[in-house]
């Protein structure tokens, strides 16, 4: 015979007998086994199955506590992937020596390995200050992660006015994950109006490098804009392109 869901325990769906048995009816659908418990009318052998409410909230706080832990766990800094290793995150003083002497590179990687070593070493004010003195130097990917710094708010203030500047600065130098974050600052109107011409622009400069997403984001805004309007952020994107190789080629 079988298995029906009811409503309320102790009344047999079939029959309205009064006060069913514990069954051991098992099952193989796995939701019926976390929030169901099985009974088995006495009176007409009819079996049923009758959700749990304590189940089904201790199932629940499982599960949040699951996604907690593993957002605890979870790195912060997410748009810069990079393997934790020994050679990517020890802090030498050879490289601490370069970098207080002013070199930009120095700066640059000293900042990346305080903001991705591991939870015991990570120090976020520690790499928002090398990476400002690195951007300050025309480090293009210091820019970035400097701007970034200031958009999150890690290690320092959270400043958008500032955060732009030195993301734009990036973008405008041609790097890939600033041009994406400027995309969409533009999108969300994050320090400036929402404007989707240039946040298209942005996005379509991103994604010609790569960047995951970027495709996407620029996708979604193609209706929103004229053709007029996407053939010249086409050409203003092709113009900032060369611009940015012919910057390359003089370095």
């Amino acid at each position: 015979m079988n298995a029906y869901y009811a409503r309320k325990a102790g009344v047999c769906p079939k029959c309205k007998a009064t006060e069913p048995r514990l069954s051991r009816k098992s099952s193989r659908h796995l939701l019926r086994q976390l929030f169901y418990i099985s009974y088995r009318c006495s009176v007409c052998r009819f079996s049923f199955w009758i959700l749990s409410l304590s189940r089904l909230f201790f199932t629940v706080i499982a599960i949040l506590i699951v996604i907690f832990v593993t957002m605890i766990l979870t790195v912060e800094y997410k748009h810069k992937d990079a393997a934790i290793n020994p050679e990517v995150t020890t802090i030498d003083d050879t490289l601490l020596n370069l970098a207080v002497q002013g070199d930009s590179t120095s700066q640059l990687k000293l900042g990346l390995r305080y903001a991705l070593s591991p939870w015991d070493t990570k120090d976020n004010k520690q790499a928002a200050k090398w990476f400002e003195k690195a951007a300050e130097q025309g480090q293009i990917e210091a820019q970035y992660h400097y701007g970034y710094a200031l958009l999150k708010g890690l290690g320092v203030i959270q400043d958008y006015k500032r955060a732009f500047f030195w993301l734009e600065k990036a973008a405008r130098n041609g790097y890939a994950d600033a041009q994406f974050a400027l995309g969409e600052m533009y999108q969300l109107g994050v320090s400036v109006n929402s404007n989707n011409e240039r946040a298209y622009l942005w996005f379509n400069l991103a994604a010609a490098q790569g960047v995951k997403g970027a495709a996407n984001s620029r996708d979604l805004l193609v209706k929103q804009l004229s053709k007029a309007q996407i053939t010249s952020l086409q050409d203003e994107a092709i113009n900032i392109s060369r611009n940015q190789a012919s910057a390359k080629q003089v370095k």
